[in-house]
């Protein structure tokens, strides 16, 4: 039960980075304030390690790899 935790925890971070580089997008696409878009270099750097994190948790379950891969498309 803790190791669905895990994954529910890392997937819903990335969900809130995501969120958080999308409305720096959209800031600066409003603004064009560079500060805003911060946040979205931020999350477009990490996202690669994030998705290589929640792929070594999800290891074992192969429903779930496939459903990873389509959200990194």
């Amino acid at each position: 039960m803790a190791h669905t935790w895990e994954v529910v925890g890392r997937l819903e971070a990335l969900i809130a980075q995501t969120v958080n580089a999308e409305n720096g997008h959209r800031g600066y696409v409003v603004t064009a304030d560079e500060t805003f878009l911060e946040p979205y270099l931020h999350v477009r750097g990490a996202i690669p390690a994030e998705m290589e994190q929640l792929r070594t948790l999800i290891a074992d379950n192969p429903a779930q790899q496939l459903r990873l891969d389509a959200l990194g498309k």
